[in-house]
């Protein structure tokens, strides 16, 4: 069952990764393909995040923080690409 997850989650997700970054999708859908996985990435974040401040493990703060940190960069960085243009 859990290999069966994993395969859907992984079309699904490509499939996200590719239409957002796609320009022959229209914009509408690239904006809320890329919000969903925003909003995906910022949730698996905080999760780990607030398990590590729950348990007390530093491991699982850092790699939240972390998490948080990138995904923060690496909006920024798009948003200023976008801008450019």
């Amino acid at each position: 069952m859990s290999d069966l997850l994993e395969i859907v989650l992984e079309i699904v997700l490509e499939g996200a990764l590719h239409g957002a970054a796609s320009p022959r999708v229209p914009l509408v859908v690239r904006v809320l393909l890329a919000a969903a996985l925003a909003a995906l990435w910022l949730g698996l974040s905080g999760l780990l995040l607030y398990v590590g401040m729950q348990s007390g493990s530093i491991p699982l703060m850092f790699l939240g923080g972390i998490l948080l940190a990138c995904g923060g960069i690496l909006l920024a960085d798009k948003i200023r690409r976008v801008r450019r243009r």
